[in-house]
């Protein structure tokens, strides 16, 4: 009798099916027996609530004759199939009583139990629910192995190595890491070759055969867990592409976290960034691989990681090939990620079980995590000679919004003025800011009001106050002009020079000269001049004008 047995989450048996109370050892239909299948410990012990498994852990499902063909002197003689599933997600364990890769049989011909462990591949694991086992095993009259002319069993002890050659990790661009485990088949043609052998050796009919059954099992698991990569600066903090763009020589920095759940509910950490490549699809798919298999960074790439880091980092100089034009590097990698912070106690969890003969890999690690693909993206220019460059704009405006003031009536003695900066409109689509306001004055006849000095400093006599910061949208300054400028009715008229970057812009020192005196001394200056601002975007002369009002009298005593 085919009987099919089903371990339901809560541990509890079910079945269908029936068989005949007998202890006559002919084999027939009316004398066969069933067999119970279940999650076991490492003591063979059944596990009525097991826990969620993560990705690394091993799921071990024993199975055994049930209590009446234990008492009938009834043992176990093969598992013939079992294999492991999860909606359209398939891993064969075991096929044709040989084992895949990833996979342990314990089980000989007479014993009381066999014991199936098996790892499962990390797409089980793209979020919470439950993997099911099912398949079909044999059942044998006493603990004699058959062994003798035509009474063989094919049904033999196996205890399965996984070799070097089993585990293959496909670690390929455009891969999803959550199906890097390929198996090697090609022991399986083989097995399929002898299936029939087998069949007759040791399955229905054959000597000492007392029955079989379908076992069915179901183990819960927990997610795979996600990294997020992004640009970021020295602290690690997250900046924005579009404002902190590249220029040729200056590097990339890439941070990689665990997501917010996995970092802050479950305790995930970052093991190691196992590889890294940039490419620019626009350009020929350039490419430049950062960071290779387990850790290994390539020229122009530098890791900042420790196995159990919150964050971990790299820097790369990209090659000049990116730099062909204005445009969006594309960067793609995997990260290995591990429970706690822990970095020493990375074994085996049944080493006993597994001869490895070679180094442990992340999935095989204690306390492994799974692994998480991640991206990122930079903003790239072209070398400053060829690059395009933009123009900036200057208005009198008001507001918290900056709105734009068009002249009107005259301003008289005591008025301040209120001026904004800013890029222009196209070069503001193109990602452009604000440098500095390099300098501007006021003048009127023959008198000049210094408000912005060289170097985008405001004038000494306390008059100008700026609100400028490099990267900044707009710059605004105010200033209240001096009384002498109301001489009489007419126009006054403001000039400068402004200078623009890219994104937030970047400082390399320079110096600057002090001195009148043919042996000037040169001395290294805080602010550099914008010119050498790698991520330069344009500069321009800027000029306003509006009209005033005479009030102002010049007093003499004598």
């Amino acid at each position: 009798t085919n009987v099919q047995l089903e371990i339901l989450q809560d541990g509890q048996l079910s079945s269908e099916g029936s068989v005949a109370d007998t202890t006559d050892d002919t084999v027939d239909s009316s004398t066969l027996y069933d067999l119970v299948g279940y999650i076991c410990d490492e003591g063979q012990q059944k596990v009525d609530n097991p826990e969620p498994i993560f990705l690394g852990q091993a799921i071990r499902v024993c199975v055994t004759p049930n209590e009446r063909a234990r008492a009938n002197n009834v043992y176990m003689r093969a598992i013939q199939d079992f294999s492991w599933t999860r909606g359209s997600i398939h891993q064969q364990a075991v096929r044709g009583q040989q084992t895949t890769p990833y996979t342990s049989l314990d089980c000989t011909p007479g014993s009381e139990v066999c014991v199936i462990t098996t790892y499962l591949k990390p797409s089980f694991f793209y979020k919470l629910g439950s993997a099911n086992g099912a398949g079909t095993a044999w059942l044998q009259f006493g603990q004699d192995d058959y062994e003798g002319s035509g009474r063989r069993a094919a049904a033999t002890t196996t205890k399965t190595a996984v070799t070097r050659a089993n585990i293959q990790i496909q670690m390929m661009k455009g891969h999803d890491p959550r199906d890097w485990i390929s198996y090697n088949d090609s022991n399986h043609t083989t097995a399929h070759t002898h299936r029939e052998r087998r069949l007759q050796q040791s399955g229905p009919g054959s000597e000492g055969y007392a029955g079989g059954g379908s076992v069915f099992v179901e183990h819960p698991l927990t997610r795979l867990y996600i990294a997020k990569g992004f640009l970021c600066d020295d602290n690690n903090q997250e900046i924005v592409p579009m404002e902190n763009p590249l220029s040729v020589g200056m590097k990339a920095r890439v941070c990689v976290r665990p997501d917010a759940t996995a970092l802050l509910q479950d305790n995930v950490r970052i093991r190691s960034i196992d590889r890294f490549s940039w490419i620019r699809p626009d350009l020929n798919n350039v490419t430049q691989v950062a960071v290779t298999t387990n850790e290994q960074p390539e020229p122009k790439t530098e890791v900042f990681c420790q196995p159990g880091s919150e964050v971990c980092a790299f820097e790369t100089i990209l090659n000049d090939e990116f730099f062909g034009k204005t445009g969006i590097v594309q960067g793609k990698g995997v990260v290995w990620l591990q429970f706690g912070t822990d970095a020493a106690s990375r074994q085996l969890q049944t080493g006993a079980e597994f001869d490895l003969g070679f180094e442990l890999l992340p999935n095989m690690e204690k306390g492994f995590a799974g692994a998480s693909p991640y991206d990122t993206h930079v903003v790239v220019l072209p070398p400053k000679e060829t690059r395009e460059l933009y123009q900036c704009r200057v208005y009198e405006c008001e507001g918290a919004d900056n709105k734009q003031i068009i002249p009107g009536e005259p301003k008289t003695m005591g008025a301040s003025v209120r001026m904004c900066v800013e890029p222009s409109a196209y070069a503001i689509q193109a990602g452009a800011n604000m440098w500095s306001v390099e300098w501007w004055d006021w003048k009127r006849k023959n008198i000049t009001q210094p408000a912005i000095v060289k170097q985008g400093q405001e004038a000494p006599d306390g008059y100008t106050i700026q609100v400028c910061r490099r990267g900044d949208p707009v710059c605004i300054f105010q200033t209240r002009l001096w009384d002498k400028f109301f001489d009489g009715d007419g126009a006054m008229t403001g000039q400068g020079f402004c200078w623009l970057t890219y994104g937030k812009g970047r400082v390399v020192r320079g110096v600057i000269t002090a001195g009148d005196g043919p042996e000037e001394e040169e001395k290294e200056q805080e602010e550099i001049d914008p010119s050498r601002d790698p991520l330069y975007a344009g500069s321009n002369p800027i000029a306003y004008e509006f009209p005033v009002a005479g009030g102002y009298e010049l007093v003499i005593s004598c």
